[in-house]
């Protein structure tokens, strides 16, 4: 693996550890602004860490 994709890796964990687990596995309804908030950073850092892991850079000719 790269090291682009050990970090885009870390960026998932980070994320998941972070903000998935106290905010979207909440069956509590009363934090709606918490809930939302937390999904939309999974969902942000869900895409950095595809565009980081995606992005090459080595050059193959």
């Amino acid at each position: 693996m790269t090291k682009n994709k050990w970090i885009a890796l870390g960026v998932i964990a980070l994320v998941f550890l972070a903000f998935f687990t106290p905010g979207l596995n909440n069956m509590d309804t009363s934090s709606n602004v918490y809930t939302l908030t937390s999904f939309v950073i999974v969902l942000f850092g869900t895409f950095a860490a595809l565009f980081i892991g995606n992005n090459d850079q080595q050059k193959s000719h």
